[in-house]
């Protein structure tokens, strides 16, 4: 969901509000806390392979690809470690 909210280019305040919803009911919100520890760019590969081979859904406007998957997961974990830090996402 978070990685979504990334690719849609979702408002800060539904990112920060997901964020405090995660926290809040103890869901994981960076790689790590999934037991994602050493991220490669081999390992974004892989996430995104396996995201596009089972339908990853985006909005329909949109054009979903390795890339922007990759992308979207490096800025949701950098948002959750932040997050995490005790800063403010907005």
């Amino acid at each position: 969901m978070l990685c979504e909210l990334m690719m849609e280019n979702a408002d800060d305040g539904t990112v920060d509000e997901v964020y405090r919803f995660c926290a809040d009911v103890v869901l994981p919100v960076t790689l790590a806390q999934l037991g994602i520890k050493n991220v490669t760019g081999e390992v974004l590969n892989t996430i995104a392979e396996v995201a596009i081979n089972n339908g990853i859904h985006a909005d329909p406007m949109m054009v979903v690809t390795r890339d922007t998957i990759k992308s979207a997961i490096i800025t949701a974990d950098s948002l959750g470690k932040s997050y995490l830090e005790g800063k403010r996402l907005v």
